[in-house]
């Protein structure tokens, strides 16, 4: 498990988690929490002005972008879940190169 920072988004900011392999933790605004699979993130890539432009973020999301701060050895990111919520968050290292790993469409 490793812990998440979330900065802003469709999600409380504060702690969160991602589980290798599987899922986020996030609360919701309201702060309860809920389990998202990482196979419904549809897009994630590292955070930045652009990014946040082709992504749609309003301008709460670029004045939380701003305003963020990020531990070293952290990247920040932006993932868009299949349900069109953002999430503005930072991980460690390895947890940010998983999250933002190019996905395979599904087959059915």
């Amino acid at each position: 498990m490793a812990k998440l920072m979330v900065h802003g988004g469709d999600f409380a900011k504060g702690d969160g988690w991602f589980y290798p392999g599987g899922r986020f933790v996030l609360r919701d605004k309201n702060g309860k929490p809920e389990s998202i699979p990482l196979i419904r993130v549809e897009v994630a890539d590292h955070a930045s002005k652009v990014s946040l432009r082709i992504f749609g973020a309003d301008e709460s999301l670029r004045s939380d972008f701003e305003n963020a701060t990020v531990e070293s050895e952290w990247r920040m990111f932006l993932a868009c879940f299949d349900d069109g919520r953002l999430l503005l968050a930072s991980t460690d290292q390895r947890s940010f190169a998983e999250i933002c790993a190019p996905r395979q469409p599904e087959t059915r």
